[in-house]
């Protein structure tokens, strides 16, 4: 992975940190990297044009000649069976059953992906965010991975 994109990667974790413990909400930010610099885009996800973001994801990548991105966003995660066996969505299970976690994928164009996260605690209103780990062997399937644009 270029240098470059870890360091935006390091950013992308020290800015999300600081969004999840002021309390605001991480709204889904992409970072892409031009030729000139650094550009700031908020992604806004309409449940309609979610089958289109990877289309979209790529038309902005052509368009600014980016060498790659770095993706952030707040998900739930789950070690239960039911979204694959009952197509049941991570979202609407109990609160027991999932976890608020960041997820944070950098990706080089033609190149590798790399995907960490960091569990959100959120004890009495107040939320921290826990130390990010890579997903290794992880087999992450997701509309914002796109290696080729």
């Amino acid at each position: 992975m270029k240098e470059s994109i870890v360091k935006l990667m390091d950013l992308a974790k020290d800015r999300s940190k600081q969004i999840v413990t002021s309390g605001d909400t991480l709204v889904p930010i992409l970072l892409v990297e031009e030729p000139e610099g650094v550009s700031v885009v908020g992604v806004v996800i309409n449940h309609e044009l979610k089958d289109k973001a990877q289309e979209v994801l790529i038309e902005v990548l052509r368009k600014a000649d980016a060498s790659g991105y770095v993706f952030i966003c707040e998900a739930w995660s789950t070690h239960s069976m039911r979204p694959l066996t009952e197509g049941v969505a991570v979202s609407e299970l109990p609160l027991d059953d999932r976890t608020e976690i960041v997820i944070i994928l950098a990706v080089e164009k033609g190149g590798e992906v790399l995907t960490v996260q960091a569990k959100i605690t959120d004890i009495r209103g107040r939320r921290s965010l826990g130390e990010f780990k890579e997903l290794i062997g992880t087999s992450l399937s997701s509309r914002f991975i796109v290696k080729d644009w």
